[in-house]
């Protein structure tokens, strides 16, 4: 078994794959406006996506994804292998890929009668069903960067507390800046560090939750001093420059 990003002429097998899936199971149960609508999507713009394949002699199963990384497009398993795991490596494969990039927040339109498996694999709904060519999908999102909570980092401060914010007219009740490589994955993240009005240059501290907005994948870890917990606070401090914005937190 192996799971590897495909070329241009694995994708039209990645493709050819979907389309022999999509006929066996009865068009997914669609009506004949959704299942026109899925194949020209496969015709039209499913060539320009990023394929994993699952090869397991032959190719087995594929997932696609944004260029970006973030967004699934397609999942399939050939029908006489489904229920064994292959979708859920694929999955864990290409979120794996994703967060080595800094990718935190990955987003799915669950097509109706997949949302069990997203959901077995750590998706939230964050809206309400919707139709879109004809197709019902449930958007769903999984938050990535959970391990990182609760651990020490060092952080470079860029905005100081006390400066006013460079793009919003409001003065900083916390500090901004980035999470360097001490973590030794390449990747650099945003950081507000509440909890203290000294911000010098450099700091240490504990990722006390990570900050999501719903229309970007790269979220904000939120760092404060060992010991700190007064989370009210630290909403009240970030607020003000994510007012814009529709955001969760998740915390340690």
């Amino acid at each position: 078994m192996s799971i590897r990003i495909l070329d241009e002429e694995e994708r039209l097998d990645a493709l050819n794959l979907i389309r022999e899936v999509f006929f066996s199971m009865g068009n997914l149960g669609m009506n004949r406006q959704a299942a026109q609508s899925f194949l020209e999507f496969l015709s039209l713009e499913a060539q320009d996506l990023v394929y994993l394949g699952y090869y397991a002699g032959d190719l087995t199963g594929t997932i696609a994804l944004s260029p970006e990384g973030d967004t699934v497009h397609l999942l399939f398993v050939r029908k006489e292998r489904q229920r064994q795991g292959i979708g859920t490596a694929l999955w864990q494969e290409a979120c794996r890929r994703g967060s080595s990039e800094g990718i935190e927040r990955f987003t799915v339109k669950a097509l109706k009668g997949s949302e069990g498996f997203y959901r077995k694999n750590g998706f939230e709904a964050y809206g309400e069903e919707s139709v879109s060519r004809g197709m019902k999908y449930l958007p769903m999102e999984y938050l990535a960067g959970r391990e990182y909570l609760g651990r020490s980092v060092d952080v470079t401060i860029e905005v100081p507390y006390g400066a006013v914010h460079p793009h919003l007219n409001v003065e900083m009740r916390c500090a901004m800046g980035y999470a360097d490589l001490s973590l030794n994955d390449g990747v650099f993240r945003n950081v507000y560090y509440c909890g203290s009005e000294q911000t010098p240059e450099r700091m240490r501290g504990i990722v006390a939750g990570i900050l999501y907005r719903m229309h970007s994948s790269e979220p904000v870890w939120i760092v404060v001093p060992e010991g700190y917990e007064d989370r009210q606070a630290i909403i009240d401090a970030v607020g003000p420059m994510e007012q814009y914005d529709d955001t969760r937190v998740i915390w340690k």
